[in-house]
């Protein structure tokens, strides 16, 4: 988490994480938030449909690293592409498998 920025993240600190694990963890979030977020809009009046249809927008775009990311392995989708994180550096890396 970086509260000067706002942003919350997940990191597996020196975990090797699968493609499909890695899709997961992407996508979880923004579902999640998503259709809660729209139920919200539906059930509740006035200026709270406003005020989650702006929250729901802004976490959408907050989503955009996750989406780019996703498109990688999406122009990959042949390719056995993982993750590894190094929290300490704050650094993540990505490593093709090659049989």
């Amino acid at each position: 988490m970086d509260l000067k920025q706002y942003l919350f993240y997940v990191s597996a600190h020196r975990y090797v994480a699968s493609p499909l694990q890695f899709r997961i963890v992407a996508w979880m979030p923004f579902i999640i938030i998503s259709v809660v977020s729209a139920l919200f809009i539906i059930l509740l009046p006035g200026l709270w449909k406003w005020s989650f249809s702006i929250f729901m927008f802004a976490h959408a775009t907050m989503c955009a690293g996750d989406f780019a990311l996703l498109n990688l392995y999406y122009l990959n989708k042949g390719k056995k592409i993982y993750t590894w994180d190094d929290a300490d550096k704050k650094e993540a890396y990505f490593y093709e498998k090659i049989s």
